[in-house]
């Protein structure tokens, strides 16, 4: 990578508030590029786009890298799961919903029809194409896009 780039790349991460650059040496300064907790919050995203791209773009001499969990010293991939229930969270089992939603499944315990967005059919099949077996709620599906750009315009 050519170092103007890389300067280029580690300023605006630093800029982002994602990389925090220390001096670790004065006599010659150099500098060190440490994550932040911003930074480290990135490690769901990071790890779930490493197990997306050896499971879908796989390197025949196999994956450049592994998770080693160090409690139990096994090899690990990123599982999405709940906070409450602990089980797996898959499209079949997960919809999204209006956040002025929420608290009317809080209280009844299920979310009104009109308030989700996205949902697979029933038996949790993934459809076949894009839109088929969704029911969209009108102007839902234009939002996340929206909202995703934002952010990723940022970095």
């Amino acid at each position: 990578m050519a170092r103007s780039v890389l300067t280029a790349r580690l300023r605006k991460l630093t800029e982002q508030g994602i990389l925090e650059r220390r001096e670790y040496s004065h006599h010659p300064p150099r500098h060190e590029y440490l994550l932040t907790d911003k930074g480290l919050a990135l490690f769901p995203v990071i790890a779930a786009l490493m197990e997306w791209g050896d499971t879908w773009a796989p390197n025949p001499a196999g994956p450049p890298t592994v998770f080693v969990h160090d409690t139990c010293g096994n090899i690990t991939r990123p599982v999405l799961t709940c906070p409450h229930c602990h089980g797996d969270v898959t499209t079949a089992n997960t919809q999204r919903a209006r956040p002025r939603c929420l608290r009317a499944a809080r209280d009844g315990g299920q979310l009104p029809p009109r308030c989700v967005t996205l949902r697979y059919r029933e038996g949790g099949r993934k459809p076949k194409h894009p839109g088929a077996g969704y029911r969209p709620v009108p102007g839902a599906a234009r939002a996340w896009p929206r909202a995703a750009a934002r952010v990723l315009a940022q970095l």
